[in-house]
């Protein structure tokens, strides 16, 4: 699965995370304090090989106590210290939107690693650990993930309006071959008809 940008490269101590920077998501929820809000929610593509397919029999996968393992979801960046479940760690920060089919955590017979086993909250950890570097060295990383959904509305829009100008051009050329149909019997109607046109 191609990502929207390139991918940097993270070394953890089981191997390698690869992390696009994906367009941000338009989050709309209703908050005890604000009414209905919207945010933006920056995201980043992980994957623990640089094809993001999340396949524990590539070249480049994650080795955990001499197995093989593979990481590949969206996570969104979102500040949760604050709320009343936070568990103070960066985990509250780096949270999982969701994973391709054949994605998520996957160990070495590409079945997934289950929920909340001590495996599983290893590599969740080492996830957010190595994203907290990658926010480190690439610092605005947030912003472009915002430039990315807005550059994706905007080509939206100018394709919309492409689109909508070709049907205009068409109508227009349907409409000019009825005016010239139009003409002729127009340049032999009598002043006593040509009267009762409407403009």
């Amino acid at each position: 699965m191609n990502p929207e940008t390139n991918p940097v490269t993270v070394e953890t101590s089981y191997g390698k995370l690869y992390v696009a920077v994906l367009s941000a998501k338009e989050d709309s929820f209703h908050d005890s304090e604000r009414g209905y809000v919207t945010e933006l929610r920056p995201r980043v593509r992980v994957a623990s090989d640089p094809t993001f397919e999340a396949d524990p029999r590539h070249v480049e996968h994650w080795t955990i106590r001499n197995r093989a393992y593979a990481v590949h979801e969206t996570v969104y960046y979102r500040d949760l210290s604050d709320v009343s479940s936070a568990s103070g760690t960066n985990l509250d920060l780096w949270h999982s939107e969701d994973s391709p089919h054949m994605g998520g955590f996957r160990n070495d017979r590409r079945r997934q690693v289950e929920y909340r086993t001590a495996t599983y909250d290893l590599m969740r950890q080492v996830v957010a650990n190595a994203l907290d570097v990658f926010s480190k060295d690439h610092e605005g990383w947030e912003d472009f993930s915002v430039y990315l959904l807005l550059k994706r509305k905007r080509d939206s829009q100018m394709d919309e309006s492409a689109r909508l100008h070709k049907e205009a051009a068409e109508h227009e050329a349907k409409g000019e071959k009825f005016e010239q149909e139009a003409a002729p019997l127009y340049d032999v109607l009598p002043d006593s008809l040509r009267v009762l046109i409407r403009n």
